[in-house]
């Protein structure tokens, strides 16, 4: 399901959000934390840390930046670059058979 500014997957949801500070745009992921082993639509914390761990060491122009990690009590909230559809859409791209993207 998908609005304008909100995204929801089968584990997370993405919301477009404002730093009030400075006006940037960012990305925010609500994981929500797994209570119980027979929670379906959770994740377990291990997990989200192996995420949170690998994302604080990728630095690569490719793989979305991290910036923030929040954690409540149900939900961590990874505050994420923003990557714009159209943006994410042409950098996939990958050029045909006569270098025209398909």
């Amino acid at each position: 399901m998908r609005n304008h500014s909100t995204v929801i997957g089968q584990f997370a949801i993405v919301k477009k959000c404002r730093k009030k500070s400075t006006g940037l745009e960012y990305a925010a992921k609500f994981i929500k934390k797994r209570q119980s082993r027979a929670s379906r639509r959770s994740v377990c914390l291990e997990e989200i840390q192996r995420e949170v761990s690998i994302l604080r060491r990728v630095l690569h122009p490719n793989v979305i930046t991290l910036h923030d990690v929040f954690e409540n009590r149900t939900d961590v909230v990874l505050i994420l670059e923003l990557v714009l559809q159209s943006v994410r859409r042409r950098a996939l791209q990958l050029p045909g058979p006569e270098g025209i993207p398909e």
